[in-house]
């Protein structure tokens, strides 16, 4: 059931970055998945960094 939900909570992510457009409604969708997501993400941005850091 967990993963059902995760599938679903990205799914609406999607959703929401990609097609929903209103300008008067802002559709914000926040899960524990999609902050793990993106905590990945911008944690692999800053790679490089802290490789420089390093040398």
């Amino acid at each position: 059931m967990e993963g059902k939900l995760s599938l679903w909570e990205l799914s609406v992510f999607e959703f929401a970055q990609k097609h929903y457009k209103n300008d008067l409604i802002d559709m914000e969708v926040i899960g524990t998945e999609i902050l793990n997501q993106e905590m990945i993400k911008d944690g692999q941005k800053l790679a490089p960094f802290f490789a420089a850091g390093f040398l």
